[in-house]
C-alpha cells in the first residue's frame, strides 16, 4: 500500500526573515566560493563557535563529510571499522568503498545508542584476532544521544578515532560536550528533513587541526587549499563543497535552531505523557538519563512487546493515513553489503522490532492542536493493529 503525503506541517521549518535574507545574498550576486570564503566561511565559524571546537569543515551533505574524516584517517583496504547500527545504510558505504572492513557493535538494552560494553569487547576481540581497528562509529539515532564518555580514554590509548554520525543530533547534548564534538571528529547534515534544514549539506566538525586539515585536502577545491593551507596546484580526491546559497540560508536559519529545539523538547513531553495515558504505559516514549539532552529530531516509541516486520509496517501504514509521521527504525545493512550476520546483533535486532520514530521534518514543531492529532493517529493505529490480530507477542 502507497504511503499518504505528510501533512504540510510536517515539512522543514523556515525561520523569520529567512526567505529576505536570502534574496539579500542572491542580490549581492556572491555565489563564487571555490576558495571557502563569504557565506561558507562565516557558516562554519559559527557553527565551530557553536559546537566549541576549533574546525569546522562545510561539505556538500552528512555523507560527504564522513567521506572527508575517512580521507583524513587515511583509512585503508583491509583496516576494520567499528560500527554502531541505525544510521542509513547508505552512511556506512563509504566505509567499504574505502576497501575496509566493518564489525559491527550492539546497542544498549534500553536506548538506541551504543553499548560502551559491548564496543569495547569488540574491540578486543578484533585486535586479538589481529585486525587493524582504525576508529569507531558512533550513531546518535534521531538526536537521541549516545553514551560516549567510557569510550574515550580506551579510545585514545589504542589511537583507535572516535567518529560521530551526529547527522542528526545537531544541539543534543552529552555529559562531555555537544554531540558531534566529543570524539575524534562529528558529522553532520542540512538535508531538509534534518534539524538544520538546508536543503543539502554537512559539516565535519574535529577539535584536530591536523585531521581538517587532511579533510580540507582531500575534498575541497584547489582554490581554497592555497588559500588556507599554501599548496599551490593541489588535486583533491573528490569535490564535496557546501553550496554557498545553503551556507548563507544556514547563517538565516541558525539563530532560530535554540527555539525550534525547546518546542521539539516541549512536544516530546506532551507526547510522552499523551501516548502512556492513553494506551495504558503500553507506548513508551524514549527518554535520557541525566546529563543527556536529545535533540528530538524525532520520538522513539517502545512497544511493550517486538512485532513482526510485516504487523510494524502494517503499524506505520495506519498512522501515516491518520496524519502522523511513524517511521521502523533503519534496517541493517545485509550480510552481503557489509551487515551483520543474523543474530549478531540481538538487542539491535530486538530494538528495530520494538522501536518506532515519530515525527518529520517539522511535525514536532507544529502547533499543539495539529500535533495533538499526530498523537491521536499513533493511539488510533495501534488499537486498529490489536483489533487485527496482529497483537504484540505476550498479549492475549
Amino acid at each position: 500500500m502507497a504511503r499518504r503525503e505528510p501533512p504540510s506541517w510536517s515539512r522543514a521549518p523556515l525561520a523569520e526573515g529567512a526567505p529576505e535574507a536570502l534574496a539579500a545574498w542572491l542580490r549581492r550576486g556572491e555565489l563564487d566560493a571555490l576558495d571557502g570564503s563569504g557565506a561558507v566561511r562565516r557558516f562554519e565559524r559559527a557553527m565551530a563557535a557553536r559546537l566549541g571546537v576549533g574546525w569546522a569543515l562545510a561539505t556538500a551533505s552528512g555523507t560527504a563529510a564522513l567521506e572527508a574524516a575517512l580521507a583524513a584517517l587515511e583509512l585503508q583496504p583491509g583496516e576494520t571499522l567499528l560500527a554502531a547500527p541505525f544510521a542509513p545504510a547508505y552512511v556506512y558505504q563509504p566505509v567499504l568503498r574505502a576497501g575496509a572492513r566493518l564489525a559491527w557493535v550492539d546497542v544498549e538494552a534500553e536506548g538506541l545508542g551504543l553499548d560502551p560494553a559491548d564496543a569495547l569487547g569488540r574491540l578486543e576481540a578484533e585486535e586479538r584476532a589481529g585486525a587493524r581497528v582504525r576508529a569507531l562509529l558512533a550513531v546518535h539515532v534521531a538526536g537521541y544521544p549516545a553514551r560516549l564518555g567510557p569510550l574515550l580514554e580506551p579510545l585514545a590509548r589504542r589511537g583507535v578515532a572516535l567518529l560521530e554520525d551526529a547527522a542528526q543530533a545537531l544541539g543534543a547534548r552529552l555529559p562531555e560536550g555537544a554531540a558531534g564534538a566529543v570524539g575524534t571528529a562529528g558529522f553532520f547534515s542540512f538535508q531538509g528533513a534534518k534539524l538544520l534544514p538546508l536543503g543539502e549539506g554537512g559539516l565535519l566538525a574535529t577539535r584536530m587541526g591536523d585531521l581538517y586539515r587532511r579533510a580540507l585536502r582531500a575534498g575541497q577545491h584547489p582554490a581554497r587549499i592555497e588559500r588556507e593551507l599554501g599548496e599551490a596546484g593541489a588535486i583533491p580526491s573528490f569535490q564535496h563543497r557546501l553550496n554557498p546559497l545553503a551556507a548563507a540560508l544556514g547563517l538565516a536559519q541558525l539563530p532560530a535552531l535554540d527555539g525550534w529545539l525547546e518546542r521539539r523538547r516541549r512536544r516530546a513531553g506532551e507526547a510522552s505523557r499523551f501516548l502512556r495515558e492513553a494506551t495504558g504505559g503500553e507506548l513508551q516514549v524514549l527518554g535520557a538519563a541525566p546529563g543527556f539532552r536529545p535533540a528530538w529530531l524525532q520520538l522513539g516509541v517502545r512497544l511493550p512487546q517486538p512485532l513482526a516486520p510485516e504487523a510494524l509496517e502494517e503499524l506505520c501504514q495506519a498512522a501515516v493515513e491518520g496524519g502522523a509521521d511513524l517511521d521502523p527504525l533503519p534496517e541493517l545493512p545485509p550480510p552481503g553489503a557489509g551487515g551483520p550476520a543474523p543474530g549478531e546483533l540481538p538487542r539491535a535486532e530486538e530494538a528495530r522490532r520494538r522501536t518506532l520514530l515519530l515525527g518529520g521534518a517539522g511535525s514536532l514543531l507544529a502547533e499543539e492542536e495539529a500535533f495533538r492529532e499526530v498523537l491521536e493517529a499513533v493511539v488510533a493505529a495501534w488499537r486498529k493493529i490489536g483489533r487485527s490480530g496482529r497483537r504484540p507477542r505476550g498479549r492475549p
